[in-house]
């Protein structure tokens, strides 16, 4: 039996909150009008909405530059509220954590106000948090958002598995971080964080596969400009790609996955022999003197190999890639890109882009953050 169930006004209000919200992520500012005509409602319901978000202040205004202004009507144009810091963003790293406030219309590159070495268990890390970033809080925030690495199941809010960083691993972050804030904490994988920022920052590409280069070798990819969701609470796990003839060990308890070669330790360890301590600024410093040698090339098509794998199931041609090797000389990512053009399908027959950008980890993070706390509750209770 075909059934249908009738819109409500309550959902058709959270509807147009949703649409307006996304709208102005894309946008600085709009008018009232521009706003009707761009989320497809009238203009009466989309000034409503616009009110009511104004008076929650997720919205603020501003004025119009004068050459925009119509005559006989003030210049008035609505942005996401870009003055008061609502947000906690946290980015709990392997070797750093780092955190600052933000707005919720923040759109400059990453920034922070706060920084320490991650400690090696749970509770010396929120009391690290609690000492570094608890002068930074007030009684208005409305949200911790704390970018992580791993496997982390978002509907238990849960890291399931962290190959580089096991304490996280099935801790209750919103009990272990009651005691700095009563603001609600929530937890989003670390690359899709960056995926969503950067969906934010290229709104116009709709499809593309994120590549992120650190610690490990973590991608998302976005599809139909939403973030790919599968069954199980993983996918593009790129890093964990075997590689034939490598030996080193993972931190995920396999032999060969490919980030042992590619991430900044597995650089580090092709370099240095097993002698000395981790430095990422010697590994920088090497391939500058050195070029692209050998055991180098030989990592960066492993990579490509396994960006160009999920590409052709995926069926992307779009490839953005963040992180640590930007750090590197510009040859190091003109050989990836080009090894990536080969081992797509695409490649033979149509054209891979391929683009290197900044992270937007904080600008990802306001996005979940309005979508979970903003569009998820009731700001008018707090």
């Amino acid at each position: 039996m075909h059934m249908t169930t009738a819109a409500t006004p309550s959902t058709l209000r959270r509807l147009n909150r949703r649409s307006v919200i996304q709208y102005l992520l894309d946008v600085p500012a709009v008018s009232r009008a521009e706003l009707a005509k761009a989320i497809g409602t009238s203009p009466v319901t989309a000034g409503k909405i616009v009110d009511e978000l104004t008076a929650e202040h997720v919205l603020e205004t501003v004025d119009a530059a004068p050459e925009t202004k119509s005559v006989g009507r003030p210049g008035q144009l609505f942005r996401l509220d870009a003055t008061r810091p609502r947000f906690l963003a946290v980015q709990l790293g392997v070797t750093h954590t780092r955190a600052g406030l933000t707005t919720l219309g923040f759109r400059q590159q990453d920034t922070w106000d706060v920084q320490f070495d991650t400690p090696q268990s749970a509770d010396e890390w929120a009391e690290k948090l609690q000492k570094t970033a608890g002068k930074l809080l007030n009684a208005k925030l409305w949200g911790i958002l704390i970018s992580t690495p791993g496997i982390v199941d978002q509907n238990a809010q849960r890291v399931i598995f962290s190959p580089n960083l096991h304490w996280s691993e099935k801790q209750d972050f919103k009990a272990l971080l009651r005691p700095l804030h009563s603001a609600p904490a929530f937890l989003i994988q670390e690359i899709q964080a960056l995926a969503l920022g950067e969906m934010v920052s290229r709104p116009e590409v709709k499809d593309f596969l994120l590549v992120d280069f650190s610690h490990g070798l973590g991608g998302a990819a976005v599809i139909g400009g939403q973030l790919l969701k599968t069954v199980m609470p993983f996918n593009c796990e790129l890093g964990h790609t075997r590689v034939l003839g490598n030996d080193r060990i993972c931190g995920c308890g396999a032999v060969g996955c490919v980030e042992t070669l590619v991430s900044r330790r597995g650089l580090f360890q092709s370099i240095s022999t097993g002698r000395g301590q981790y430095q990422w600024e010697k590994v920088v410093k090497h391939i500058q003197d050195n070029g692209l040698e050998h055991w180098l090339k030989t990592a960066l098509t492993a990579a490509a190999d396994a960006i160009g794998s999920a590409l052709n199931v995926l069926g992307l041609q779009n490839v953005t890639l963040t992180g640590s090797i930007s750090d590197l000389p510009t040859a190091v990512a003109t050989y990836l890109i080009k090894e990536i053009e080969n081992a797509t399908l695409s490649g033979r027959f149509g054209t891979v882009h391929v683009r290197t950008s900044p992270r937007n980890r904080v600008r990802g993070l306001i996005k979940a953050g309005l979508e979970a706390i903003v569009l998820g509750g009731d700001l008018r209770s707090r």
